[in-house]
């Protein structure tokens, strides 16, 4: 008799740990769920790309689509003369240069890529203005 109580006893104790572990999850998902706009971000993917620079190289190789092992830095590919960077990587660049609150070395020092690397994609994406252009406007002439 003792027996068939401590089994039903036990019983009832799965049955409430398995509900609270239920709750537990419910709870993590909607914490997960709402982690970006915490941080003031509006997707995983914004949220990623800002903890990159934080990750370990390893990691980072995976995001990126290649294997640690075969990749020894965190962005180059195999037999390239350097860094390769995602679009993800150039897209939130071009956002931070668009929104004109930070210089090229404040992005550099928290996406990864090097100044020269923003500089030469400001002008690959016409974002800088030629000699020319900016003599004139200085002088009075330009638009």
């Amino acid at each position: 008799m003792k027996i068939e109580t401590l089994r039903a006893e036990l019983e009832e104790a799965e049955t409430h740990r398995a509900a609270l572990e239920k709750r537990v999850k419910a709870r993590q998902s909607k914490a997960f769920a709402t982690l970006p706009a915490r941080v003031g971000l509006k997707s995983f993917d914004d949220l990623v790309l800002h903890l990159a620079p934080y990750c370990t190289s390893e990691l980072r190789a995976r995001l990126n689509g290649a294997h640690p092992r075969h990749a020894p830095s965190p962005t180059t590919t195999p037999g390239s003369r350097g860094n390769r960077y995602p679009q993800l990587v150039k897209d939130a660049v071009k956002r931070e240069l668009e929104a004109g609150n930070k210089t090229a070395a404040q992005i550099s020092r928290e996406l990864g890529p090097s100044v020269f690397m923003i500089k030469h994609w400001k002008r690959d994406w016409g974002m800088t203005r030629t000699y020319k252009k900016a003599k004139a406007k200085r002088r009075g002439k330009g638009k």
